[in-house]
Formats: structure tokens, C-alpha cells, sequence
């Protein structure tokens, strides 16, 4: 698909299943105040996202096991991923390697305000990008590990 994916704002939206043959999306994908949305299940076969990523604002969503093939975001330095302010988010799990596929990110990475995420799992995941990763960086206000973080699990 060569433009983008936006879904905003309907609180009756419980999961994305309909998008299961998705693969690409040239622009960018937002998931943006779906107060039902659980997870996101119906993107796992997508790989390719060419802008930006935004996740931001679901109420319900608990993971991120959907985007296990995610392998790349961002064409440009403006582009990014960001993960924030999504209250029962336990796990980004789906997009750390071995578990997730994402190497490639152009742009910033932001994990921040997600209540009981803990501080664990954005450095793991910045950490799985590896070198090639130049881009911004910011985690703040996830749930902090009481004492330290093996990979993404807080010991």
C-alpha cells in the first residue's frame, strides 16, 4: 500500500484484523486513541512501514505481539516511532529481536508515559537496533525496573 494507515479515535475498535494482508505501508501507521483497542494481532504480516510509526493514546492495547515481522521504519531523518501514553501497555516485546524483526529504523525512537511498561524494554529495543541506529532517542515515565534489567526483563 503506498499511502498511510490512520486509526483514530473510534472507541469501538477492539483489534485490526481486517489489515491481515497487509504487508507495507508507504506512508505511516497510527494508532491513535482507540480506547478499545487490545491488540494489534491483525498486522502480523506487515513488514515495512516507509514514514513513521505512532502508537499513542490506547487505553487498552497490552502489547505489541502484532508487529513481530516489522522490519522497517523511516525513509528520513524526520521519521520515527513512538510509543506513548498507552496505560495497560505491558510488552513491546513483538518488536525486539528474537521475538520481533525491527533492525531498521530511520529517524527518533520515543517509548515514554506507558504506566506498566517497564524502563527495560525501550533500551533493549534501542539496543536491538544496533549501530546503524543514529536517530533521537527517549524513554521516560515507563514503569522504572527496582533494580536492573537483563535485555527487556527487569531482574
Amino acid at each position: 500500500m503506498t499511502g498511510f494507515v490512520n486509526l483514530q479515535s473510534d472507541a469501538a475498535l477492539s483489534n485490526v484484523n481486517g489489515l491481515a494482508a497487509l504487508t507495507t505501508v508507504g506512508g505511516y501507521l497510527q494508532l491513535y486513541s482507540n480506547s478499545a483497542l487490545t491488540n494489534v494481532g491483525g498486522l502480523s504480516n506487515l513488514t515495512t512501514v516507509g514514514s513513521y510509526v505512532n502508537i499513542y493514546s490506547n487505553g487498552s492495547l497490552t502489547n505489541l505481539d502484532g508487529l513481530a515481522k516489522l522490519a522497517k521504519v523511516g525513509s528520513k531523518s524526520s521519521d520515527y516511532l513512538q510509543i506513548s501514553g498507552n496505560p495497560a501497555l505491558v510488552s513491546i516485546a513483538g518488536l525486539i529481536t528474537p521475538n520481533g524483526a525491527l533492525t531498521s529504523l530511520t529517524g527518533g525512537l520515543a517509548v515514554t508515559s506507558n504506566a506498566k511498561l517497564t524502563s527495560c524494554q525501550p533500551d533493549a529495543l534501542k539496543t536491538a537496533l544496533g549501530v546503524g541506529f543514529t536517530g533521537t532517542y527517549s524513554q521516560s515515565s515507563n514503569l522504572t525496573c527496582a533494580t536492573s534489567c537483563s535485555g527487556s526483563v527487569c531482574q
